[in-house]
């Protein structure tokens, strides 16, 4: 494992970045902070690919690939370094991890070499083991894309589904939820075309972003957010560009042609908009705490946005790099899965920061 200490850089974006009056942000948050020490930290899967990452503690954080094999695609953290989790076989072809606890940790992907179906593994602290398959009989292969949830008795899976004829591919999504005791499908099977790729829930509205790929339906590829309504799906956005669902505290938002919106009810409502020509910033996603305390994740790195201003925190030391998915954020840490593709021996990264303390080290 190798570890490279790079400091945060100074630079200040001069981003126009405003919240709108509708539904402000009340009472004023406390501005998040960004004095980060970062480094990058080289994971050992040399025949894998980094996909997803989760934590409890920055001292328990586990990162997951969906290729190699069933003995080197889990990853743990323990403070100090990265391990392969050799204790039990992973079946699990994983693509995500979500939780609540060192003991409630959840992951999803394929069903393995033996199975077709959409596996969805569980941790209770000390062993791995598989809770769930969701298979179809005339499915060619399923998997689990995404996990979240608001509690542990309140847990969404989404993914996709792939029919193959001999001739013709038609892929869809389903969803399920876990209430606690069990598994149960909400959606078996989609709209044509039309992969669950995230699941998303703020308070009773439940969230699915979905991509079609254009091959399938002899056009361009597209980008879809839904609302979910008991058994199906309505669309309310669609387009080709890029478009992501990420929750900042307990609420939802999306990223649209760089800028943010929220969901009103019926339409979406512009909150947040970035906006610089010298700059050409490209925004793939947001996450954090609070509105005041935004990482942002774009074509050349992490930036942040403290509820007044926003400020370049990392960039990549190297072309042909990108953050994955949902980050660990926590109080004093955060996480990212890195994709280093300019690079074959260092394919798959942490990009890992710790907030200094007030005398200028770490906790």
């Amino acid at each position: 494992m190798l570890r490279k200490p790079l400091f945060p850089s100074l630079l200040i974006l001069s981003l126009l970045f405003y919240f709108c009056n509708k539904d402000p942000v009340s009472p004023k948050l406390e501005p998040g902070k960004r004095n980060y020490v970062w480094s990058l930290d080289t994971l050992d899967m040399p025949v894998n690919y980094i996909g997803a990452i989760w934590g409890a503690t920055p001292n328990d954080v586990w990162a997951v690939g969906a290729g190699g094999t069933q003995n080197d695609r889990l990853l743990h953290f323990d403070g100090e370094e990265w391990t392969t989790y050799t204790k039990e076989i992973i079946w699990c072809s994983g693509n995500t991890l979500f939780g609540f606890s060192a003991d409630d940790v959840w992951m999803g992907g394929g069903g393995g070499w033996l199975s077709h179906g959409a596996g969805i593994w569980h941790f209770d602290g000390n062993t791995w083991s598989e809770r769930y398959v969701y298979d179809i009989d005339s499915a060619y292969q399923m998997e689990v894309q995404d996990i979240w949830g608001t509690s542990h008795k309140d847990i969404y899976a989404s993914g996709i589904v792939s029919f193959y004829d001999g001739q013709k591919d038609d892929m869809r999504g389903f969803l399920l939820h876990f209430d606690g005791k069990n598994w149960k499908t909400i959606i078996d099977v989609g709209p044509y075309n039309s992969q669950f790729i995230k699941v998303r829930k703020e308070k009773k509205k439940l969230f699915i972003l979905s991509w079609q790929n254009g091959l399938i339906s002899n056009g361009p590829d597209r980008w879809t957010l839904n609302l979910v309504e008991e058994d199906s799906v309505k669309e309310f956005y669609s387009s080709q560009n890029f478009v992501n669902l990420n929750m900042i505290g307990n609420r939802a938002y999306f990223v649209i042609d760089n800028e943010i919106y929220r969901y009103s009810g019926t339409d979406l409502a512009k909150e947040l908009s970035f906006a610089d020509s010298q700059l050409n910033l490209r925004v793939y996603g947001v996450y954090g705490k609070n509105e005041a305390d935004i990482f942002i994740k774009t074509r050349d790195g992490l930036a942040h946005y403290n509820g007044e201003e926003t400020q370049h925190l990392y960039e990549f030391p190297a072309p042909r790099m990108s953050l994955l998915n949902t980050p660990g954020i926590f109080s004093t840490d955060i996480f990212f899965a890195v994709r280093n593709a300019s690079d074959v021996n260092a394919w798959n990264l942490v990009l890992h920061g710790t907030i200094m303390n007030n005398g200028g080290e770490l906790p």
